[in-house]
C-alpha cells in the first residue's frame, strides 16, 4: 500500500468517525417540526390566543405547547410557588403567601390543625382555587394547572423520549392514541428554584400539580429526570410549597 493510499484511508476513517460521532450526538436531538403538529389556538379570558395540542386524550384535555410564561417549547418560562400567581426572585417560607414565615403557620390549604397560623382554622382545601392558580389567573378562560389525573393520563397515553430541542434537554411526549401519533409536546428539564438558586436545570424537571400531597407543606409535582441514561417520569411526587417550579397549563375546548 503506497503512502498516498494509506493517507486517504486514514482521512476517510477519521471523517467516518467524526460523522458517526455527530450522528450519535444528533440521535437525541429533535427540531421544532417534531412539536408543531396538531396545534390549536385557544383564546384566554385576556383576549390573547395560546397554543395547545390535542393529543387525543380520552378526557379531551389539551396541553399547552409551552410552559407558563414561556414563548417557545424549549424555554422554562416563569417559576411559581404552589398557589402563588406571580413569579419572584427569591423563594422561601418567609415570603410564601399562605403561611406566616414557616411551614407550621399556614393560612390556607390546611388539613392538620397543628400547622395552622394563629387565628386561622383547618379548611380542608386540597386543590387550588382558581384565584390561586397561576395558569387560570394569567391565561384565563378554561386554562389551569394540571391535576394528578391529567398528568397520569398524559403519561399513560404517550411515549417518552429523552432528547434536546435547540440545545435544551427535556422529554418529548408523543401521543400513542390511534390517529394522533404524529402529535407531541416537549417538556424541558427546568429544575427548581430554592431561595435564589436553580441547581437542577437541565438534569431534572419539576412541574406543579394543582393538588396538595400527603403533608400540608407539600404540593404534588410531575417529576422528570434522565440520570445516568435512566429515564424516569413520575406523576404525583412532591415539593415543598414555597419552592419555585414551572407550570405546564392544560385546557379544554
Amino acid at each position: 500500500m503506497n503512502k498516498l493510499t494509506f493517507k486517504a484511508l486514514a482521512a476517510l476513517t477519521i471523517a467516518c468517525t467524526v460523522i458517526s460521532g455527530c450522528k450519535k450526538e444528533d440521535d437525541n436531538s429533535i427540531s421544532m417540526d417534531d412539536v408543531s403538529k396538531g396545534i390549536e389556538m385557544i383564546k384566554g379570558a385576556d383576549g390573547r390566543e395560546y397554543e395547545a395540542v390535542d393529543l387525543g386524550l380520552p378526557s379531551r384535555t389539551l396541553w399547552a405547547t409551552c410552559n407558563l410564561g414561556a414563548s417557545s417549547p424549549q424555554k422554562n418560562g416563569n417559576y411559581y410557588a404552589w398557589g402563588e400567581t406571580s413569579a419572584k426572585t427569591n423563594y422561601d417560607w418567609t415570603n410564601y403567601s399562605f403561611c406566616q414565615g414557616d411551614r407550621f403557620t399556614f393560612t390556607k390549604y390546611i388539613r392538620n390543625d397543628k400547622v395552622t397560623a394563629i387565628g386561622y382554622d383547618v379548611d380542608n382545601r386540597t386543590e387550588l382555587d382558581s384565584i390561586d392558580d397561576a395558569a387560570s389567573v394569567i391565561m384565563g378562560g378554561k386554562w389551569r394547572t394540571p391535576s394528578k389525573a391529567n398528568v397520569s393520563e398524559l403519561l399513560l397515553r404517550t411515549t417518552h423520549k429523552f432528547c434536546t430541542l435547540k440545545g435544551v434537554t427535556g422529554f418529548l411526549l408523543t401521543s400513542n392514541v390511534k390517529g394522533y401519533e404524529d402529535r407531541s409536546i416537549f417538556i424541558p428539564l427546568s429544575g427548581k428554584i430554592d431561595l435564589t438558586v436553580n441547581n437542577f436545570e437541565g438534569r431534572y424537571g419539576f412541574y406543579w400539580i394543582r393538588e396538595l400531597y400527603t403533608a400540608d407543606y407539600q404540593g404534588k409535582v410531575l417529576w422528570l429526570e434522565n440520570k445516568d441514561g435512566q429515564e424516569n417520569i413520575v406523576s404525583g411526587e412532591f415539593a415543598e410549597r414555597y419552592i419555585g417550579l414551572t407550570i405546564r397549563p392544560v385546557t379544554k375546548r
